[in-house]
């Protein structure tokens, strides 16, 4: 499914894919665990992951322009640790894009290639080839509420490169890319639609309680005890 030269830099760089599968794993947990300030967590991750391709592919004849664009991606999440500019969080994202996004990012994570009886989703070639890297890379910048235009147009435009090259040879293994590739151009853009972030829900008793009576319903409410009318307060004077 994917040429001799990628399988080959997929299977002798095995190891290190299962290194960052469990790596992403454990960084997404985090982060989901947090939900703020997760910026950096995530840049650095790509940053790594990219460092680790290049590696790779810079090591394997015949995949060394691959290894150079990993190199350019790698350098451009370093610099988005250090000076986050994207926003990670997701509540003004549409639930389409989400759901669209996270089944992109689970092929990613199990991209076709990885050694014969060892499961895709820990030793497919995520952080080994350019291609499930950007796949992952790109469903997530997609999927934030904002990503820095640089890296957001740098992430499109390889991916496009890469995979309407790949599809003329490998076929639809590379469609995922080529869709979330195309995406990110009018999000990078500015046109990406966004849905308004959902009320907080109520934090205190009080303002529960102030809920509660607020609600308006076809059958009779609590009396809010505080709202007593003049009538009852006088008598009981």
């Amino acid at each position: 499914m994917i040429a001799e030269v990628w399988r080959r830099a997929a299977l002798d760089f095995a190891h290190v894919s299962f290194a960052e599968h469990i790596a992403f794993y454990a960084a997404a947990t985090v982060c989901w665990s947090r939900r703020r300030g997760v910026e950096r967590v995530m840049a650095s991750l790509f940053a790594v992951a990219f460092g680790t391709s290049a590696i790779a592919l810079l090591s394997t004849p015949g995949a060394r322009s691959a290894g150079f664009f990993a190199v350019a991606l790698g350098l451009l999440f370093a610099r988005e640790a250090q000076h986050p500019e994207s926003v990670a969080a997701f509540a003004t994202t549409p639930r389409p894009r989400l759901i669209a996004m996270a089944a992109i990012a689970g092929f990613g994570l199990a991209y076709p290639g990885a050694p014969p009886g060892l499961p895709a989703l820990l030793f497919s070639p995520f952080g080994i080839l350019l291609h499930p890297t950007l796949l992952v890379a790109l469903a997530l910048a997609n999927s934030v509420e904002h990503t820095g235009r640089a890296l957001h147009w740098t992430l499109a435009a390889s991916g496009l490169l890469w995979s309407i090259a790949g599809a003329a040879s490998e076929g639809l293994v590379h469609a995922p890319l080529i869709v979330a590739s195309a995406w990110a151009v009018p999000l990078a853009l500015g046109k990406g639609r966004r849905r308004l972030a959902e009320d907080r829900g109520p934090r205190s008793v009080r303002e529960i309680r102030d809920r509660m009576y607020s609600r308006w319903t076809l059958l009779p409410g609590p009396r809010d005890p505080r709202s007593r009318p003049e009538r009852v307060r006088g008598m009981r004077r």
